[in-house]
């Protein structure tokens, strides 16, 4: 079934500017999965923006618990974008409604925490809802993908994007330091990296391989600099995310 276009437009400018690892994902995705990748990420961003949002503590559960409604009941009948393409696209044929929800749940939760970043129970937080968004993006084309190395590689992208905001430049209440999250990025970087490397290179994992890329990019550029203030050059991530792309096995 096709997907209305402004459905399309709309779930495009949720996963960011041209540049973010969103967009090249999708960029270098096979021309059958940028669609539903495409829904995957406006998804994703969705229920992040609830979470960093300034008034989160006030106004997350409720937004969230919309959301879950949508899924639970509301699928077919939705009027949002993400939903409907989601739902045409047949995406949401390929991931477990169940984990889905507990996903959105451990978004909810993860608003409870004061220091997401580096608290154990918010990390363990961080890892599933991210997690499954990442395994996601295989859209089911290799089921024996063991969680614990993708969750890591999520966290990883998180804390990525955190050293990037500028509640972390100018000090924002609830954040931990962003040292703090430089160390704990690379930390969780390095292990999703070791664990992937059994199965990293197989095709399902392209979108895996570039979303890594990046991060390792941002990660060691932040390290280099000591400063988030000056991000990559958009031909520097283009060429990373192109060589990520085409450093799969052949099957």
């Amino acid at each position: 079934m096709s997907v209305p276009v402004n459905d399309l437009s709309y779930c495009r400018g949720k996963i960011g500017p041209w540049g973010s690892r969103a967009s090249l994902a999708i960029q270098f995705a096979p021309q059958k999965e940028k669609v539903p990748l495409t829904g995957i990420f406006a998804l994703q961003n969705e229920w992040e923006s609830v979470v960093t949002s300034k008034h989160a503590s006030d106004l997350a559960s409720i937004r969230l618990a919309w959301w879950e409604d949508q899924l639970e009941t509301g699928r077919e009948l939705s009027n949002h974008p993400v939903i409907r393409l989601l739902s045409l696209s047949g995406t949401f044929d390929v991931l477990p409604l169940t984990r889905l929800i507990q996903a959105l749940r451990s978004y909810r939760a993860l608003v409870l925490d004061a220091q997401p970043e580096c608290e154990l129970r918010a990390s363990a937080i961080l890892r599933e809802s991210h997690g499954v968004f990442l395994h996601w993006t295989t859209l089911n084309r290799m089921n024996d993908i063991p969680d614990l190395p993708l969750c890591h590689l999520a966290t990883a992208s998180w804390l990525a994007q955190r050293l990037a905001a500028p509640s972390l430049r100018t000090s924002g209440k609830g954040w931990a330091p962003q040292a703090e999250i430089l160390v704990a990025a690379h930390e969780e970087l390095r292990a999703g990296l070791d664990a992937c490397a059994p199965f990293l290179r197989h095709p399902a994992c392209r979108s895996i391989r570039i979303i890594a890329a990046l991060t390792e990019l941002e990660i060691h550029g932040f390290e280099r600099s000591g400063n988030s203030t000056h991000p990559n050059a958009i031909p520097v991530k283009l060429w990373r995310a192109w060589h990520a792309a085409r450093n799969e096995q052949r099957i």
